[in-house]
């Protein structure tokens, strides 16, 4: 009979001991789901700014060719 009992408290003890390692499993699986939106998150705000970077830098590009343009265009108008 002490056998028995020392059998089942082991199989409690060691049901216990997998119950707390799946929660914990499970926690981090959480965790890590969690680190991964927040990284999409961020990389998709990265993103956002890189395109209105990118945005200025063809207004600003195209404002300096208009200029050049009209420069070009006087200096040819002048020469004439």
């Amino acid at each position: 009979m002490a056998s028995v009992n020392d059998i089942n408290k082991h199989v409690v003890k060691e049901s216990e001991r997998l119950q707390l390692e799946m929660e914990r499993e499970e926690q981090m699986a959480r965790a890590a789901s969690l680190a991964q939106k927040e990284e999409k998150k961020r990389m998709e705000e990265d993103l956002e700014s890189l395109k209105g970077q990118r945005d200025l830098m063809v207004q600003v590009a195209g404002r300096k060719c208009n200029i050049m343009c009209s420069t070009v265009s006087m200096i040819w108008s002048l020469s004439k």
